[in-house]
Order: structure tokens, then C-alpha cells, then sequence
């Protein structure tokens, strides 16, 4: 069980250098940097485990109090983005990752409305790409949603229906 009184200081910590971007934080990584691939590894495993917190604490108070002066809760997203700045979440594994906010992609988003799959949106009126977990890690994905999704995904998961994008399992995960 992780300490949470280490992950919530974590957490104000990581919120106090989202206000403040140093001008280290100003220069964006190059891909071909090593140490690009090391922020970003950083930044899923701290994004992860937030988002894994907030799932397991939802609905449960802080120990802080609002604006208006009521219990603050902890609530799980179910949606991340980046309008012209990375939401809360977002900004926060990228500061305590040394993620600078300009490395997100403008008017981006994922959402996980429902709970049959993980949707998202890559730039200004971009389309949705639905994200349907398959077996072994894999993942279908495609523009088409609704109702007939659990049949779809039951045919790719048989063979018998191809021409769709199935994407293989991560090699670390």
C-alpha cells in the first residue's frame, strides 16, 4: 500500500512547480534526445499512478477545504486534455517528470466516459478514436461507437472480421 501522506505532498509539490516554469522548462525536449524517452517513461508511470489513486479514493475527502468552505474530495477524471495548457492532472505528472507544458499536443484529449473503452482526440476538430480492449493486452481501434460495439469487438476477438486496426500489446506494460 503506497503512503499517501508522501504522494499527497508529492502532489502539492508537483502543483507548486506547475505555476512556476523555470527557464530550464522552456526548452523543449528533442525526440531524439535520450532523455525524452526517459521523461515520458516518467510521466506515464506518475500519471498512472495518480490516476490509479484517484480511482481508489474517489468521492473521499482530501483533508482540505473548498473555496466554499465544504470537504474537497478527490475525483478520478474521465477525461484529460490539453487545450492551449495541459488540465490539472496532465500538468502535474509533467512537472514532477520535467515535462515542459509546451510539449502537449493544443486541443487534445482522452476520455473514458464509459467503461467499454477509452476514447481520443488528437488536434483542433480532430476525429474520435475509440480505443475497445481486446484480449492479451491488445486494443481495436476505430471510429466506430455505440450499441453494436460488443459484437464488433467479439468478431475481431474470433477472426472473423478483419480489416480493422488492432493494435499489439505493449512489450512493457
Amino acid at each position: 500500500m503506497t503512503d499517501t501522506s508522501d504522494l499527497k505532498q508529492r502532489w502539492r509539490d508537483a502543483d507548486a512547480e506547475v505555476d512556476r516554469l523555470d527557464e530550464e522548462r522552456h526548452k523543449l525536449l528533442e525526440p531524439t534526445d535520450p532523455s525524452y524517452f526517459a521523461a515520458i517513461e516518467r510521466f506515464r508511470k506518475i500519471l498512472f499512478e495518480r490516476l490509479c489513486f484517484l480511482r481508489d479514493h474517489h468521492g473521499e475527502p482530501t483533508g482540505a477545504k473548498t473555496d466554499w468552505g465544504s470537504d474537497e474530495l478527490y475525483n478520478l477524471p474521465r477525461n484529460l486534455s490539453a487545450d492551449y495548457d495541459p488540465d490539472r492532472e496532465l500538468a502535474r505528472a509533467a512537472s514532477e517528470a520535467g515535462i515542459p507544458r509546451q510539449a502537449f499536443s493544443w486541443k487534445s484529449s482522452v476520455s473514458f466516459w464509459d467503461d467499454t473503452c477509452v476514447t481520443a482526440r488528437f488536434g483542433y476538430a480532430a476525429p474520435d478514436l475509440h480505443h475497445y480492449p481486446l484480449s492479451g493486452g491488445r486494443w481495436l481501434i476505430c471510429r466506430l461507437h455505440g450499441e453494436d460495439m460488443p459484437t464488433i469487438v467479439a468478431a475481431v476477438e474470433a477472426g472473423t472480421l478483419g480489416g480493422l486496426t488492432v493494435e499489439p500489446a505493449p512489450e512493457r506494460f
